[in-house]
């Protein structure tokens, strides 16, 4: 009866246990790398948890009423981390464990056909071919060192049911026209491990029959591939010179209605969370009717491409590295039905993108990623999308509106004879050469064409180059509102150009910062509209033939070198330039806009060092509309005026300038050089019409400030050792706009923030504007009572709340994800049982006013105590991320769907209670798809139940102890099988945010 009776709870229980066994690992493989543990030596130690109610807590913001948890955790007491008890252990039995390693027996044929669901292992070298039938659930384990190589003429294991394929050993194809891995119409597989491989034996000599057979793993149905996988071909070259790696859907443009393996099936589905993919012909080849989604891995391949796609394809995440050819080769097939495209928003590219109708680039779209094929501009659609080169360009490219561009060159150049650059959206240029060569000198082109709204930075080590008639950058003839900042050379033929047809309500805008301009002919041109704007700090402009004509708008010179030819002549004209031989030349155009010259310093010199005049026989009306300020500054050659009297106030001259130019009260002294100065002793001197102050700050930083007396208005200029500039501007009412402007490469030291001068202190509801690469961390000066949170103010006035952010020590440290305006609000939550003196309160304190955790049913508790599930921890994360979980329907679908989009899960058993080793794993997951450095490991052998740690979370718990993150029971007990609680969760957030920032 005994015996009886153990048999009745084995059949109907273990199995049960075993069941959930294999749910967790097929989970817990693409969490992160793991060594498969036997089933049946887990499955017991789960026994006790079978029956016990799942907790149907929900973190769903003020909706939900938990029910009460069926398990209680310890008490947390004084200690600053808790953990449930771990259960007992329990040893298997033989009858538990006899189905979980032994295959069945080959056939003569060397054919092992697999026809009941349950757990295989490889445990020796195998030389047979694997069959996995129908709806069954198959889950294989190849053991570390260990090679299952195909039968002659067989594929190595051919799955159409559901197969998960773990562990460290090797699955090779060594025979002719076969594949290591081939999955089936309506087949199912999860690779989480192994290496996958085609050795040299199964032949080197090209195929002959349309690539059908040359691959070591091929997908028709549905397949998602694990970061444990690995998949390359033999040490011959000559093998991976003639075969793909991995092929999904169906190839070489098959009508889908015949195909005598679609019966049921429009296309392949594949998704790539990581691994290693490499010496492919092409290392992933998605065919006709294939998806494929990769969110990570390497690929790399022998030539060719690292991905040929003619399906439909996403890549959100990974790296292609082009040994030869093409990172990436998008070529539709007109009998895709879904007409495939591909998008790619994430990743890192080495070599070549290519698609087809480069026109037009619906068939590749690009919102994101690091390249470094400037190529791929064509093909950007929206969002960041970062180029660094590393070979010359030979090429047009045309940056969309929409589209942010961070463009190193890496010491190359990018050559054209029209227009190199077409920028409408917003482009950082650095470090190398753009070059226009105008062969046909009737064309007026330039290197790079500014566009409307357009925003342009040619950084300090860039350099523009133009050659016959042409200019180094050009302002469109519609274009307005477009932003050019100048910290590098231009030079050639002509410099910079507004074209003089721009409209008369056009604000496009000039300033250059350091900058040297050196052309043949005219360094800057500018005309357009009267709100123009032209600022130019401390540079060198120098033009053979004039430095700077103005024909419509404001120019503002501080400090700056300009120097103009030696032969002078004015000719009217009316669409281009009139005036050569003056370091700065003011003719206003036909257009008739006004003109504001204002010249508070530096060196100018030509034939006539300024030049005024009126070539286009403008009216009166539109002549009294020039102004001219010279308020210091030394002038080598002639000025002259034909329109203007009285403009200058001070200045050294080296001839001495007619009366009617100087302003009443002032006088020209000197003899080989006049000085402008004040000299009348009838009236008194006229208040300087600004005042400059210089301060030093706490850190060492200097800050300027200019403030115009007549209207009270000021502006403060801060930069950091770092290059990051802080400019507060205040009106007479006193408001102040603070912008921020980090450069790239201000981060010298790897991982830690950017130190934001300490000329600006964020104030309790102050409002600052940070441009900034994205990704980049800064830390800015914060007041005590700032408040605790930091939020992005967006255009309508709303706010977000920034999880990846911390108020403490004096400073705001945030995470940038490009051009934010940020401000630091009070968000603190108060729970009704989570006492002041509670172990976790602080904790809790930071995770609920950074939105990361949220409380439950009416809002006004948190429940510290109670166990956390899959799904509120998909949400915790996905907030984090600064996904959008609000309206979500079930609450937790959107943290669900967000989970496993970016890798972190696989979405699945949402509602069970989550262990300590499972929450940092997710963790550890998360960290790797943010970027975050990894590589800590701490030494757990003096820590309590570290021989507890589960293999495949050995990894992320060493990590998570080695950064603080988890800290162990009363800082000792690790406890990996414990369920995590809602204050434990907050406590590891915490830490976690303060890791990845700090």
């Amino acid at each position: 009866m005994r015996q009886q009776r153990c048999g009745f709870l084995h059949t109907k229980h273990i199995l049960q246990i075993k069941e959930k066994v294999e749910e967790r690992r097929a989970e817990d493989g693409e969490e992160g790398k793991r060594k498969q543990a036997d089933s049946s030596l887990v499955a017991l130690s789960l026994a006790t948890t079978l029956g016990v109610p799942t907790i149907a807590l929900a973190d769903q913001g003020q909706d939900a009423t938990p029910e009460p948890a069926a398990q209680q955790q310890a008490a947390e007491g004084a200690s600053e981390n808790g953990s449930a008890p771990l259960g007992a252990s329990e040893t298997p039995t033989a009858q538990q464990s006899e189905n979980a390693s032994n295959l069945p027996a080959a056939d003569a044929n060397g054919v092992i056909t697999i026809a009941q669901s349950g757990t295989y292992s490889i445990s020796e070298d195998t030389k047979a071919s694997i069959f996995v039938n129908k709806d069954i659930e198959v889950t294989l384990n190849i053991a570390s060192g260990k090679k299952l190589t195909n039968a002659d003429g067989k594929h190595t294991i051919t799955n159409n049911g559901t197969l998960t394929i773990t562990g460290e050993g090797t699955v090779d194809n060594v025979s002719h026209g076969c594949g290591a891995l081939v999955n089936e119409p309506g087949g199912t597989v999860m690779l989480n491990g192994c290496t996958f491989t085609r050795s040299k034996e199964a032949g080197t000599d090209k195929d002959t029959s349309g690539g059908n057979s040359w691959y070591t793993i091929k997908n028709y149905g549905t397949m998602t591939i694990g970061e444990s996988t690995v998949v390359t071909t033999g040490a011959s070259d000559n093998v991976g010179k003639y075969s793909s790696l991995i092929a999904n859907g169906w190839q070489n443009g098959s009508d889908l209605s015949s195909h005598p393996k679609a019966t049921g099936q429009n296309s392949a589905n594949m998704t790539i969370n990581g691994g290693a993919f490499s010496r492919g012909l092409n290392t992933v080849k998605n065919d006709d009717y294939g998806v494929l989604a990769i969110k990570g891995g390497t690929f790399t391949n022998y030539v060719q491409a690292a991905l040929q796609n003619h399906g439909v394809a996403t890549i959100s995440n990974g790296n292609f590295n082009a040994a030869s050819d093409y990172a990436v080769y998008n070529c539709p097939c007109d009998k895709n039905v879904d007409k495939g495209e591909l998008s790619i928003s994430g990743g890192d590219f080495k070599g070549t993108i290519y698609s087809v109708r480069a026109n037009d680039y619906g068939f590749l779209k690009v919102t994101g990623g690091t390249f470094t094929d400037p190529g791929v501009y064509k093909y950007a659609e929206s969002g960041t999308v970062n180029v660094n080169m590393n070979n010359d360009y030979n090429g047009s490219i045309v940056l969309r509106s929409g589209v942010t561009a961070n463009l190193n060159l890496g010491g190359h150049t990018i050559q054209f004879d029209k227009q190199a650059l077409d920028v409408y959206g917003n482009l950082t240029l650095s470090s190398g050469n753009v070059c226009v060569e105008n062969s046909n000198p009737e064309n007026t082109i330039a290197a790079i064409w500014v566009n409307k709204s357009a925003h342009l930075v040619v950084e300090k080590d860039a350099t523009i180059t133009a050659t016959g008639k042409s200019f180094g950058i050009g302002y469109w003839s519609d274009c307005d509102s477009a932003e050019v900042t100048v910290k590098g050379t231009v030079k050639g033929a002509n410099g910079i150009t507004m074209n003089g047809s721009i409209g008369a309500e056009t604000s496009n805008k000039l300033v250059l910062d350091g900058a040297t301009i050196q052309t043949d002919g005219h360094a800057i041109y500018q005309a357009g509209g009267a709100d123009t704007s032209f600022t130019l700090n401390n540079s060198s402009i120098i033009g053979g033939s004039t430095g700077i004509e103005v024909r419509a708008g404001n120019l503002s010179v501080n400090n700056c070198t300009i120097t103009g030819g030696d032969i002078f002549r004015v000719l009217p004209n009316g669409n281009g330039t009139t005036t050569d031989g003056a370091g700065i030349a003011i003719a206003q155009h036909t257009t008739k806009q006004p003109i504001n010259v204002v010249v508070n310093g530096g060196t100018i010199s030509g034939k006539y060092a300024l030049y005024e005049s009126n070539p286009q026989n403008n009216d009166a009306d539109a002549i009294s509309q020039v102004k001219l300020s010279i308020a210091g500054g030394t002038f080598t050659g002639d000025i002259y005026s034909q329109d203007i009297d009285g403009f200058i106030t001070g200045g050294t001259f080296s001839s001495k300038p007619d009366a009617r130019y100087i302003a009443s009260g002032y006088e020209a002294v000197g003899s080989d050089t006049y000085t402008v100065q004040w000299i009348s002793s009838s009236t008194p001197a006229p208040a300087p019409t600004t005042e400059t102050t210089t301060t030093t700050n706490p850190d060492g930083t200097t800050t300027t400030t200019v403030t115009d007396k007549k209207t009270g208005e000021s502006t403060s200029t801060t930069e950091g050792a770092n290059g990051t500039t802080v400019v507060e501007k205040t009106d007479a009412s006193g408001n102040t706009t603070t912008k921020v402007t980090v450069p790239e490469g201000a981060a010298t030291n790897a991982g830690a923030p950017v130190e934001i001068p300490a000329a600006v202190e964020v104030t309790k509801g102050k409002e600052v504007s940070i441009s900034a690469p994205a990704g980049t961390i800064v830390a800015i000066p914060a007041a005590a009572d700032a408040g605790n949170v930091a939020v992005i103010v967006h255009a309508d006035g709303t706010e977000t709340v920034i999880p990846m952010s911390l108020v403490e020590g004096g400073k705001a440290i945030v995470k940038i994800a490009g051009n934010e305006t940020i401000k630091i609000i009070d968000n603190a939550k108060e729970f009704v049982d989570v006492p002041a003196d509670h172990w976790a309160a602080g904790n809790i304190d930071f995770a609920s006013s950074h939105e990361i955790f949220k409380g439950i049913g009416n809002g006004d508790t948190y429940e510290p105590e109670t166990a956390l599930t899959r799904n509120m921890m998909m949400t915790v994360l996905a907030r984090t991320d600064g996904a959008d979980t609000s309206d979500s329907d079930p609450w937790y679908a959107k943290g669900q769907q967000w989970a496993v989009d970016n890798g972190v899960s696989n979405g699945l058993w949402g509602e069970d209670s989550i262990t300590r080793e499972q929450l940092v794993t997710m963790l550890f997951n998360y960290a790797n798809k943010s970027g975050m450095d990894t590589s800590a490991r701490a030494d757990l052998s003096g820590m309590k139940n570290a021989d507890a740690v589960s293999d495949w979370a050995l990894e992320a718990v060493q990590w998570a102890v080695a950064e603080g993150i988890l800290k162990g029971v009363d800082n000792t007990d690790l406890a990996p099988q414990g369920l995590a609680t809602r204050a434990q969760a907050a406590a590891f957030m915490q830490r976690y945010v303060k890791t990845a920032l700090l």
